[in-house]
Order: C-alpha cells, then structure tokens, then sequence
C-alpha cells in the first residue's frame, strides 16, 4: 500500500499503474525475502549443530 501511494505522489504514476507496480513488486519481494530468512536461518541452524559436537 505504502509503495503504490509512493508511485502515485512521488513518481507521478496513475492509481492503475501505481497498484501494477505494487503488486509486481509484492509478487518479487515476498518469495525473496522468504528464500533468504530460510538461507540464513539454515545456515545458522548448521553452524550452530557444527558447534555442539
């Protein structure tokens, strides 16, 4: 929401384009942000197994 009022006052897009960009933006962000908490709290994970032994 906050980015399609951003496109629509600061870039000067149009409602329509401004939730366009929202929603591509939201469909990229989201599964990135998930692979890359699962990255790192894997890696975590891992180091802290190594360390138990």
């Amino acid at each position: 929401m906050v980015v399609g009022v951003v496109a629509v006052l600061a870039l000067g897009n149009t409602p329509l384009q401004a939730v366009v960009l929202a929603g591509v933006m939201l469909a990229i962000y989201v599964p990135l942000g998930y692979a890359f908490d699962t990255f790192v709290y894997r890696l975590r994970q891992r180091r802290k197994a190594q360390r138990g032994r």
